[in-house]
């Protein structure tokens, strides 16, 4: 491929990933989950199956979303000294009803839409858990996917009759268009399983049940359609593209994935390393590795040579994975066992140890000996020692 990284690059992604440390994030289910495993609350009640449905940071990085089976939404705000601030939204678009799709506002970074189980849409405010805004939609078809486009101008919505709603997010919402890109009812072969905006917000690329991949021409009065060529064997069920619009990577429940030259879309790389559908993918901002997951497996490739340079062992198959690099950082997050959301990152060299090490530390400190006059370790007498001197000099006693 034309995108080849550097020998250096590879090898500091490399090296990397072997030093990660893990570190769940204790959020409201892993509280109750641990609150179970105790003695003195054995029988408390909790969702073992509470799945992360939907999974998103902020483009800078200071927020993450997650939504989870149980219809909460869970908010944590990243602070730079890596503090962590976490809040709960539940039951947010109503009871029984679980947030499919999560995306972030691009330029004010705190403001994210969500869908979900309704025909509405939510607009909040990460930093204060606050519904801002609910979009009423023409139809009572349900809502399936949200994004923003790049430069945060358009919101696209997806509904389950296979239109797609553009809000202007400039003018307070207003509806500006209403696209058919898929004319089937959900379950079939036309159906789009997969969005992806271009960077320049000048196309919107689709993924399908059938595994075709297509791209649509962006304008105020709608979408029109450029292409639609056969990709996937299956349906498709992730796409991304990276920054500088040179290639379109897309993973499918064939258990392929095929990375796309958009400059003419080409197929000119395919891995086929998994043996399950992969369900969830993620690029890193500096488009040099790439994320791909299974139910049983996840692994980092080098774009350029399309090597596997590192795999995380899962010890649970999780039904529903989920991958996302942080911001302009090297760590990532992803669903470790009893669906918690983990971490991995390597903690920096500046960071002051804790309490617990600083103990024992002092426990494996051992007294210094001063050398004797013949170079031998001397004991512990002080004779040899100068006397220590008082506050006060001595007087001569009195006769």
């Amino acid at each position: 491929m034309p995108y080849a990284d550097s020998v250096q690059t590879a090898e500091k992604y490399a090296s990397f990933y072997p030093e990660c440390q893990k570190e769940v994030l204790a959020d409201d289910h892993y509280s109750q989950l641990t609150l179970k495993n105790s003695s003195r609350f054995s029988n408390a009640a909790v969702e073992e199956g509470n799945r992360v449905v939907a999974l998103e940071f902020n483009a800078k990085g200071t927020y993450l979303a997650y939504s989870r089976e149980d219809g909460s939404l869970n908010l944590w705000k990243i602070k730079s000294d890596r503090t962590q601030t976490y809040s709960v939204v539940r039951e947010v678009h109503g009871v029984g009803r679980k947030i499919h799709s999560i995306s972030w506002h691009p330029g004010t970074h705190f403001i994210l839409a969500t869908v979900g189980g309704t025909s509405q849409v939510n607009i909040w405010d990460a930093s204060t858990g606050v519904l801002v805004k609910n979009i009423g939609m023409p139809t009572e078809a349900t809502n399936l996917k949200c994004c923003y486009d790049v430069n945060g101008k358009w919101l696209g919505v997806l509904s389950s009759s296979g239109d797609f709603y553009m809000f202007d997010a400039d003018e307070n919402y207003e509806l500006a268009s209403v696209s058919k890109l898929s004319s089937a009812s959900v379950g079939s072969e036309d159906e789009v399983t997969a969005l992806c905006w271009s960077p320049d917000s000048k196309q919107l690329f689709t993924g399908h049940r059938s595994g075709k991949i297509g791209i649509f021409a962006v304008s105020e009065s709608g979408l029109k359609e450029l292409l639609l060529t056969s990709g996937h064997t299956a349906a498709v069920n992730c796409l991304r593209i990276d920054s500088q619009n040179r290639f379109l990577v897309a993973g499918g429940d064939d258990a392929v994935c095929s990375i796309w030259n958009t400059s003419n879309m080409c197929c000119e790389m395919v891995i086929s390393d998994f043996d399950t559908p992969i369900i969830d993918m993620d690029l890193s901002r500096d488009a040099f590795v790439l994320a791909l997951c299974s139910e049983t497996q996840t692994r980092i490739y080098s774009i350029s040579s399309g090597a596997c340079i590192f795999q995380l062992d899962q010890n649970n198959r999780v039904d529903d994975q989920k991958f996302r690099f942080y911001p302009e950082k090297m760590s990532f997050l992803t669903i470790a066992e009893n669906e918690c959301v983990a971490k991995y990152y390597v903690p920096k060299a500046t960071e002051p140890p804790s309490q617990k090490e600083w103990a024992e530390a002092d426990k494996k400190k051992k007294p210094s000996r001063k050398l004797g006059k013949l170079g031998n370790q001397s004991s512990g007498r002080r004779d040899d020692d100068p006397p220590r001197r008082g506050r006060f000099p001595k007087r001569p006693l009195r006769r």
